[in-house]
């Protein structure tokens, strides 16, 4: 069944197991994606922080099952990150 990003963000955020103690979220993502980047939990998590970057994204509502608790927290805190502005265009732009 197809979700929508926000949607998708919502079950993310609400499946996160607290709060990501990262200082540098976006720092956090770089290194997760050097880690895991070619499974298919850190192609979600890139299609993820594209979405953010883009505002353009769909998701089947299974792909949640993809994440870890980890992965989560990283990316409920990615999306409040952008919600609040933490960091410029240019760096989100960089961080794909």
């Amino acid at each position: 069944m197809k979700m929508s990003a926000a949607g998708f963000l919502l079950e993310i955020s609400r499946r996160s197991r607290g709060v990501s103690p990262s200082r540098d979220v976006l720092a956090d993502v770089r290194r997760f994606l050097e880690l895991r980047g070619e499974t298919a939990e850190g192609q979600l998590v890139r299609k993820v922080l594209s979405t953010l970057i883009t505002t353009e994204g769909n998701f089947v509502d299974s792909e949640i099952w993809l994440l870890s608790a980890e992965s989560c927290a990283l990316l409920a805190a990615l999306a409040d990150a952008r919600t609040e502005g933490r960091y410029s265009e240019d760096e989100w732009r960089l961080s794909t």
